[in-house]
Parts: C-alpha cells; sequence; structure tokens
C-alpha cells in the first residue's frame, strides 16, 4: 500500500534497470558528476523539505551502485526539464511518464532510459464506490470523495478529464467535499464504512488491498478506470550520455534492491522494480497524449489537489 511516506519517492527517484541501449549513437563525453533533476510533478503537495529528503539520498545509492558521482538539480517540471536536458545543462532527468511524452512533442531527440515500476510497467486509476453505490459518475456530483494525500499526476489528469465531460468542472468543484488521506488502505476502508462515497487508488493498491482484505473488497466496485498511463521515466539526450555511463546504469541500479540501503530506500519510494523501457513505451506515449494533451495545447494545466506549505 502507498503510504504518506512514499508515494512521490517511489517515483521519482531514477528508475533504473536493465535496458536496451539505443543503437548507434554518436560517442560523448561526460566531465565530473551526472547533473540530475527529479519532476516537481512527481512530488506533488509536498514541501521543498520533504522533497529534498527523499531525493538526496539518491547520490549515495548511485555511487554504492554504479560508482557514478551525481547531483541534484532542481529544475522544476515539465518542459522547463526537457528544455533542461536539450540545452546540455543536465545529463538525466526523471520525469513522469506522461510529462515526457509531452516534452518529446517540443523535444524528439529526448530518449528513455529507464521507467519505475510498481509492479507493473503502467500507471493506472480506479475510482471506487460502494458496492450498491452509484451507477454512473453523474450520481458523484457533490458527494464526498478521497483520495491519497499526495495525489499523483496521471490520476488528477483522469480525475479532471471526466468531471469536466459529466459537468464542465474540475474534480475537486465537482465533488461537494474532498478528503486526502494518508493510506490507499485507510481511503478504501473509509468508503466500506460509509464515510465517504467515492475514492480513488492506484490500480496496484487495490490489488494489494484485495490480498489483505479479501472479504472487505467484496464490498466494493469499480465504478471507472482510467487509460495507463506510462510510468515515470529516466530521460537523456540523445549522443549525449556515454554509452559507458549507460552501462553502469543500467547494470548498477538493476541489482539496487539487493543491498540494505537500496531496499530500504526502494521500501521508501514504494517501488517494486528498475525496468527496461518495454516495447510498448514509445506507443503508450503517443496514445496517452491524444487524451490527454500537453497543457500548453489545452486551455489550462490541471492543478494540484492541494497546496503545499512550506514545513
Amino acid at each position: 500500500m502507498r503510504g504518506f511516506q512514499g508515494i512521490a519517492g517511489g517515483m521519482v527517484m531514477l528508475a533504473l534497470a536493465v535496458a536496451p541501449l539505443p543503437a548507434a549513437e554518436p560517442k560523448a563525453k561526460s566531465a565530473g558528476p551526472l547533473r540530475m533533476s527529479i519532476s516537481n510533478a512527481l512530488f506533488d503537495g509536498m514541501t521543498d523539505k520533504l522533497i529534498r529528503s527523499l531525493t538526496q539520498p539518491f547520490r549515495g545509492l548511485l555511487k554504492m551502485q554504479t560508482g557514478l558521482d551525481g547531483e541534484i538539480i532542481p529544475t522544476g517540471s515539465g518542459l522547463p526539464i526537457a528544455d533542461a536536458l536539450a540545452e546540455e545543462k543536465l545529463n538525466l532527468a526523471v520525469m513522469d511518464g506522461i510529462e515526457f511524452a509531452w516534452a518529446r512533442e517540443k523535444h524528439p531527440d529526448l530518449v528513455p532510459l529507464m521507467i519505475a515500476v510498481n509492479k507493473v510497467p503502467h500507471n493506472k486509476s480506479v475510482l471506487l464506490v460502494q458496492a450498491k453505490g452509484p451507477k454512473r459518475l453523474e450520481e458523484l456530483k457533490g458527494k464526498t470523495f478521497a483520495d491519497f494525500r499526495y495525489t499523483r499526476m496521471f490520476s488528477r489528469l483522469y480525475l479532471d478529464r471526466r468531471t469536466q465531460a459529466v459537468a464542465g468542472m474540475p474534480h475537486q468543484e465537482f465533488f461537494g467535499k474532498c478528503i486526502h488521506k494518508e493510506s490507499a488502505e485507510e481511503m478504501i476502508d473509509d468508503l466500506i464504512d460509509g464515510k465517504v462515497d467515492a475514492a480513488v487508488v492506484e490500480e496496484v493498491c487495490l490489488d494489494c488491498y484485495q490480498r489483505r482484505k479479501p472479504g472487505r473488497v467484496k464490498l466494493l466496485r469499480v465504478l471507472e478506470e482510467s487509460e495507463k498511463f506510462p510510468c515515470s521515466v529516466v530521460v537523456y539526450k540523445r549522443g549525449k550520455l556515454p554509452a559507458e555511463t549507460r552501462e553502469k546504469l543500467c547494470d548498477g541500479m538493476k541489482n539496487a534492491s539487493k543491498s540494505a540501503l537500496g531496499r530500504q530506500l526502494m521500501m521508501l519510494w514504494q517501488m517494486t522494480a528498475f525496468e527496461a523501457v518495454p516495447a510498448t513505451f514509445d506507443t503508450q506515449c503517443r496514445d496517452i497524449v491524444k487524451v490527454y494533451p500537453s497543457p500548453e495545447k489545452s486551455t489550462a494545466a490541471v492543478k494540484p489537489v492541494r497546496e503545499a506549505s512550506e514545513e
């Protein structure tokens, strides 16, 4: 289950594993530590202090697993990170999968190196109600809704697209009250107990709840489910990351969970594996932007569920 401590860190850190190396790239040289950035979109609702506490331990893990030095350079989110990569101000960046899909429309030379996986090679959310609850989304207008305290981008995009479609408003306005919980298990329990009318959780969290509480899950029904979004991804500029560095990253980080530090950090970040970029990733990216176009092409970008305040 995803809890307060790790949701953003789970997909935010350098999601690394065995990945097929792009063929016939020009030779490139690098000097000094790897310059890396992690998209703020992976930490929606978190304070800068908490973000730093989640990202900085990666430097030690990177050194231990690969022998490579690195530094985290705050660069914002979305296109600013993509621009920094394109301008060679960064060597690597970790972005939400849909951010990468949007960025690639402007910068086709950006290349996925590896993805961050939480059990399955995609991100997906489900909208839950009680088994005898509403049959249509429209019936939830004005009702009480629960989501994770740090709901990720793909869940918000899905919810807003659907509530805009049925009522012409974002989900924060569609529901009468939005309650932010610390874990998926708490959200689902509250839904079953009648404390809320609906809840959105990641599909893998529902699967986990089903294994833990098979009797209670029978009291639930999936009202709707989102599209499959691409996982968070490690990105670099074609020809600007030496093959030797790519190999070290892949070979080293695929075994990160075998070290005590790696296991501890992956547990904190709620990651289950560092994996190669699947053959379907490019198609996922192309398909998802057809349904969820870049904010630059939309009338307004999706806003975070809650504003973070500095601790």
